[in-house]
């Protein structure tokens, strides 16, 4: 893995899709569209996620003092690669958008380099 490389690990029992973070924290969301609260470190959010057309996740994050974020997970047909685009509204009306691709590792590869 190179330098700023990121593991993560995800696992899903419906409605619940967890992510695992190699720092020991875990992000839980409910895939049925539910909303739930969440402490950032931007502070108190509600987050709504649901699967849409194509299996794609779509997460999204409206701070109560900040800006609006959209994640979209999408899953390659291979089931070897996870991109997640980010897109985050700015206060001035601006779209700001970014991706974070994630690639598959062997499910016995540890979460913790060196573990």
């Amino acid at each position: 893995m190179g330098p700023g490389a990121e593991r993560v690990r995800i696992t899903q029992e419906d409605p619940n899709l967890t992510i695992h973070f190699n720092d020991n924290r875990e992000r839980v969301l409910y895939t049925d569209g539910r909303s739930l609260e969440e402490q950032t470190q931007r502070g108190l959010v509600s987050v709504k996620a649901e699967f849409k057309k194509k299996g794609r996740l779509v997460v999204k994050t409206v701070p109560f003092d900040g800006p609006e974020a959209t994640e979209t997970w999408k899953l390659s047909e291979d089931r070897e690669r996870l991109t997640i685009e980010i897109k985050v509204k700015t206060p001035f009306g601006s779209t700001v958008s970014f991706e974070r691709v994630y690639d598959a590792v062997s499910a016995e590869a540890p979460l913790e380099p060196g573990r």
